[in-house]
C-alpha cells in the first residue's frame, strides 16, 4: 500500500513538475487583463479613490497598441507616427478631458508583478492614483520585442468630456448672431430722424436686443465657470 502511495505521488510529481518547467520556459502562465483591471482598482480602493469603469474603445486603444508595438518592434508612448495616446483617442471619436497611457514589457509571472511594476513607478504610479481619470481600458498580450519574447500591458486612462461639460456651443452662436443684429440697428438709427417714430422704435429694438446679449453672456459665463469649478474638483 505503501509502495502504491509512493508510486502515485512521484506520477502526480513529476507532472505537476513538468507542467511548472513549461511554464517557466514559456515565460509563466497566461495574464488576463481583468485581473490588472481589478488590481489596479484594488489599489485605487486602498487610497480612498474611486473605482476606474472599463470602456470599450479604451480597451480597443490598449490593444491596438499592444499589438502595434509588437508587430513593429517598438516600445514608446509614442507610436511610428509620432502619434501618443491622446492623438489616437482623438482619431477614435473618444473625447476627452485628460488622457494618460502606462506601459509595461517583461517576464511577467503573475498579474501582480505587472501592476506591482506600474506602483514602483512614480510616473505610473501617479496615473493609476490620479483621480481625474474615471475610465481606463487594460491590454496584456505575449509577444517579440528586440528579439526577446515577453508580455506587453498597456493600461489607457482617460477622463470622458461628458465629466465636466463645457459651455452650450449655441450660447455662443445665439450670442454673435443678435450682435449682428445690433449692428444693423446701430447703422439704422443713424439714418433716421431723431424725432420721428421709427426712431423710438429703433432705440428700444437696440435697447431690448443688448438686454438679450447680456443675458446670453451671462449664462455663457456661468457654465463656464461651472465647468472650471468641476475640473477643480476632479482633483480632490
Amino acid at each position: 500500500m505503501k509502495k502504491l502511495i509512493l508510486i502515485i505521488f512521484l506520477v502526480v510529481f513529476f507532472f505537476f513538475g513538468f507542467i511548472y518547467l513549461e511554464e517557466l520556459q514559456r515565460g509563466g502562465p497566461d495574464l488576463e487583463r481583468e485581473i490588472v483591471f481589478n488590481l489596479i482598482n484594488s489599489q485605487r480602493g486602498v487610497h480612498g479613490l474611486a473605482y476606474l469603469e472599463e470602456d470599450d474603445l479604451l480597451h480597443k486603444a490598449a490593444l491596438d497598441k499592444a499589438k502595434d508595438m509588437i508587430e513593429r518592434d517598438y516600445f514608446s508612448h509614442d507610436d511610428l507616427e509620432g502619434r501618443r495616446i491622446g492623438d489616437i483617442l482623438e482619431e477614435m471619436g473618444y473625447l476627452y478631458l485628460y488622457s494618460g497611457e502606462n506601459l509595461a514589457k517583461g517576464n511577467f509571472r503573475t498579474e501582480a508583478d505587472v501592476v506591482e511594476g506600474w506602483m514602483n513607478s512614480p510616473g505610473h504610479r501617479e496615473n493609476i492614483l490620479d483621480p481625474v481619470y474615471k475610465e481606463t481600458g487594460v491590454a496584456i498580450i505575449k509577444g517579440e520585442l528586440d528579439l526577446q519574447e515577453v508580455w506587453v500591458a498597456v493600461q489607457v486612462f482617460a477622463t470622458p468630456a461628458d465629466t465636466c461639460p463645457g459651455p452650450d456651443t449655441t450660447l455662443r452662436e445665439r450670442i454673435e448672431e443678435k450682435q449682428i443684429s445690433l449692428e444693423e440697428i446701430s447703422r439704422e438709427i443713424e439714418r433716421v430722424n431723431r424725432q420721428s417714430a421709427q426712431y423710438i422704435l429703433l432705440i428700444e429694438e437696440n435697447n431690448r436686443i443688448t438686454k438679450e446679449i447680456n443675458q446670453l453672456i451671462e449664462s455663457y459665463n456661468r457654465q463656464i465657470e461651472e465647468q472650471r469649478n468641476c475640473l477643480e474638483e476632479l482633483s480632490f
